[in-house]
């Protein structure tokens, strides 16, 4: 089971409500109930009884999040272990990454800042935005690229990268509806959505903005931005692609539809954890490589091979 999964059912048994689990997870209260029924289901048995007193947790309930929360003890000492492991006497800047932002931070920031700071060394986490947030929380790492569903993200200080505005795309052929409130009728064309792979933070908001339009795809896709070009440029599907990759691949005939959503780009930090002056360079760095579009290079350089 996904251990992000297990994150959301400690945080609803904790709060005894899914609505206040969902504002302090940023995921939608469709969603949230979406994850107790699969979990219920895999067990074979209720997890939460509701009552006057809000959710309560049945005896399997108890066996589950004694369990889970055992499992992510686990697995938050093995980070440790694996971060103190070989560490050499010298400065070491932790940044912990979205995994849509990890590419750009090898491929630019990281030669960027070993140039500046040859004798510092960059540690690089890919997870997603609940994973950022507990490593942030824990002060595992010093920094957090996230991708956010809104500008500010709680207990956290943020900055700013950017804001992505999000597009239903559909084949070039295609003859339906392109607003977002009719993409159920997609499947009617026989065109399957592509989202990205579960437990990433874009799946999340992905799933969540699909619950808020009344959108339950019986089939779906996986796969990053390249797969989902692929998918809709052969017909196969439909994806959601930010604006910048939507005028890329215009020329390809693709048909772009209505906003599907948006999300902030972020660079979290922790206000009780001071940060030194290597961090502060680096976070310039970022926002120079981010927000000046290189993330979307390998895109332009396919298209331009075309």
């Amino acid at each position: 089971m996904n251990t992000n999964i297990m994150d959301y059912i400690i945080t609803i048994a904790e709060e005894k409500s899914v609505t206040r689990a969902a504002e302090r997870l940023y995921l939608s209260t469709a969603a949230l109930h979406r994850h107790i029924r699969n979990v219920e289901e895999d067990l074979g048995t209720p997890i939460f009884s509701y009552g006057k007193e809000g959710m309560q947790l049945t005896p399997a309930g108890v066996i589950f999040i004694n369990n889970a929360q055992a499992i992510l003890h686990l697995e938050r000492e093995m980070q440790k272990k694996i971060n103190n492991l070989c560490q050499e006497p010298q400065n070491v800047v932790r940044v912990a990454v979205d995994s849509g932002f990890y590419n750009c931070t090898v491929r630019s920031v990281l030669p960027a800042f070993q140039k500046t700071y040859p004798d510092c060394r960059l540690e690089l986490f890919k997870c997603n935005t609940v994973q950022i947030r507990s490593l942030l929380a824990a002060q595992n790492v010093d920094l957090g690229v996230v991708s956010s569903p809104t500008p500010f993200v709680s207990g956290f200080e943020s900055i700013s990268i950017k804001v992505t505005q999000v597009r239903a795309v559909f084949p070039p052929d295609y003859r339906g509806p392109t607003d977002v409130a009719h993409l159920v009728q997609a499947e009617d064309f026989g065109l399957i959505p592509m989202l990205h792979p579960i437990g990433t933070t874009i799946r999340m908001m992905e799933e969540q903005r699909l619950i808020e339009l009344g959108v339950n795809p019986q089939k779906i896709l996986e796969g990053n931005y390249r797969d989902a070009i692929h998918d809709v440029l052969n017909g196969t599907g439909y994806a959601f692609l930010p604006e910048e990759i939507c005028e890329i691949y215009r020329s390809h005939g693709i048909v772009v539809g209505e906003t599907f959503m948006q999300f902030y780009d972020l660079l979290l930090y922790s206000a009780d954890h001071p940060l030194p002056a290597e961090c502060k360079t680096l976070m310039n760095i970022m926002l120079e490589c981010y927000s000046g579009g290189s993330m979307f290079a390998p895109y332009r350089a396919e298209r331009d091979h075309h």
